[in-house]
């Protein structure tokens, strides 16, 4: 039943009254409050850990798998190296430089910037090693002249010009030295790369010339 409109006052000044005659009420409803505010702050609290852990186990679930997914496949690339030797006694430098790159490491296996081996040599047999390693030629050196007859080549395709007047033809001549079998150390590793380009010079330019210990007999890819 609704209360008569003049009784309505009366109503709400008992309810203002109430606090004032039962002490009590006024610490029931603050301890009300407070455990109103406890409780839904553990509940959303308990909500916010259990989707900040369900999304650590998920990233974490994946990262595992890409660690375990790179792990099996560096270890197949020792398989595939373990492979190369057993088919063969005598594995050359040559041999496992075509091998590492067909290997592709850096678009397969990101993080595997090289692969390398040393072969283990008897001390009885180490100066016979040293003159077969000194003695054999690295395919760096022919990359490298590769390389440098195409900068050759493409620096002679271009046409400059200087206050719309051509400049005519471009040459330039290049030396090579390659590591470790012109030099071991950086200083000595340019200045064989500049005793090459010196010979290159001295016999008629434009041309790539690799270093020799004996300059007369260097190797000379002349323009055409």
């Amino acid at each position: 039943m609704a209360a008569p409109d003049d009784a309505k006052p009366d109503l709400i000044a008992g309810l203002q009254q109430l606090p004032m005659r039962h002490r009590w009420l006024r610490w029931a409803v603050l301890s009300a409050s407070l455990a109103f505010s406890a409780a839904s702050t553990y509940y959303f609290g308990s909500q916010v850990r259990q989707e900040a852990h369900s999304r650590f186990e998920t990233v974490a679930v994946g990262v595992a798998r890409d660690v375990q997914s790179r792990i099996r496949a560096y270890g197949d690339v020792l398989y595939a190296i373990r492979g190369l030797f057993d088919s063969s006694d005598t594995v050359t430098r040559d041999e496992f430089h075509q091998f590492a790159q067909a290997l592709s490491l850096a678009e397969r296996y990101p993080g595997a910037t090289n692969v390398s081996f040393a072969p283990r040599v008897l001390h009885a047999k180490k100066l016979e090693f040293e003159r077969a390693v000194r003695a054999e030629k690295s395919p760096l050196v022919d990359a490298a002249l590769r390389r440098a007859a195409q900068m050759r080549e493409e620096v002679a395709k271009l046409e400059l010009r200087s206050d719309d007047r051509p400049l005519g033809p471009v040459t330039v001549s290049l030396g090579v030295a390659a590591f470790p079998d012109h030099a071991k150390e950086s200083g000595e590793l340019l200045r064989c790369a500049d005793e090459a380009l010196y010979l290159a010079k001295q016999t008629g330019r434009n041309r790539v010339v690799a270093y020799s210990a004996d300059l007369q007999k260097a190797g000379v890819r002349e323009g055409a």
